[in-house]
Order: C-alpha cells, then sequence, then structure tokens
C-alpha cells in the first residue's frame, strides 16, 4: 500500500478520527438536529391545526354572520309587510269613516229636503185652503159656513196632493 502512497499508520488515524467525528456528529449534532426537525414538524403541526381551528371558528362565525343577516332581512320584511298592511287598514279604514259621514251627510240632506218640502207643501196647502175660502165665501156670499168650507177645500187638497205624489 505503500507504493500507492497509502501509510497504513495514517489510515488507521484517518479511520479513527473519521469515526470519532462521526460519533461526536451524532452525538452533538445529529441528534439535535433531528429533535429541531421534530420540533419544528410538531409546531408546523399545531400551527396547521391551529390555522384548521381557526378557519373552522371563521367559517363558523360567517354562517352565523349569514344566519344573523338572513334573519335581520327577515324581520324587516316582516316590519315592511306589517306596515304595508297598517297603511292599508288606515287607508281603508279613512275610506270607510269617509264613506259613512257621505252616508251621514245624504241622510241629513235627505231629512232636510223632506222637512222643507213637507213644510212647503203644509205651506201650500194653508195658503190653497185660504184662497179657496176666500173664493168661495165671495162666491157664495155666506151660503156655507166657514167650518164646512174649510173641510171640503182640506179634501180636495189631500186628493189633488195625493194624485200628484202618486
Amino acid at each position: 500500500m505503500e507504493k500507492l502512497g497509502i501509510r497504513p499508520d495514517l489510515l488507521i488515524t484517518q479511520i479513527i478520527n473519521f469515526a470519532i467525528l462521526l460519533f461526536l456528529l451524532y452525538r452533538f449534532l445529529y441528534n439535535p438536529i433531528l429533535n429541531m426537525l421534530h420540533e419544528r414538524r410538531e409546531r408546523i403541526r399545531e400551527g396547521l391545526a391551529e390555522a384548521e381551528r381557526v378557519r373552522a371558528e371563521a367559517e363558523e362565525q360567517r354562517r352565523q354572520y349569514e344566519q344573523e343577516l338572513a334573519r335581520q332581512r327577515q324581520e324587516s320584511q316582516e316590519r315592511i309587510q306589517r306596515a304595508m298592511q297598517a297603511s292599508e287598514e288606515a287607508r281603508e279604514e279613512i275610506i270607510a269613516e269617509a264613506r259613512r259621514e257621505a252616508e251621514q251627510i245624504k241622510a241629513r240632506a235627505r231629512e232636510e229636503i223632506e222637512y222643507e218640502r213637507r213644510q212647503a207643501l203644509e205651506q201650500l196647502r194653508t195658503q190653497v185652503a185660504d184662497l179657496a175660502i176666500l173664493a168661495a165665501r165671495k162666491v157664495l156670499d155666506g151660503a156655507i159656513d166657514e167650518s164646512v168650507q174649510r173641510h171640503l177645500v182640506q179634501r180636495f187638497i189631500d186628493e189633488e196632493l195625493e194624485k200628484e205624489l202618486a
């Protein structure tokens, strides 16, 4: 081996040094690196688990937010619907009240017209009776007494009014 330029004592020393170096690397570097890699792997796993937990929590919060938003929209729609219904009911009530008042006004007007008509007929009856009595008095010059004349004229007026009203 010496012909190849290899010295056996150096080779053995080199092998022993290499074995010591391997032992030292294994003892002081390999295990700490493995431990560090293992710890890093655990931290990554924990970080991923935490990220998944946060993602799930965020998803749950988003779902709750959407549910709350949907509930709020539904409540708003219901409030709008109730307000529209209340306004429609109020409008119908106002219209009904206006119709009732209009009917009352019409009824009062009819009553007043009827009252005025009766009053006018009564005045007309009285005037016609007075005129008829006066005319009859002039014609008969006292042949029939006034109460009989009034009765005859009243009967005549009643008959004429019944004909006209019928």
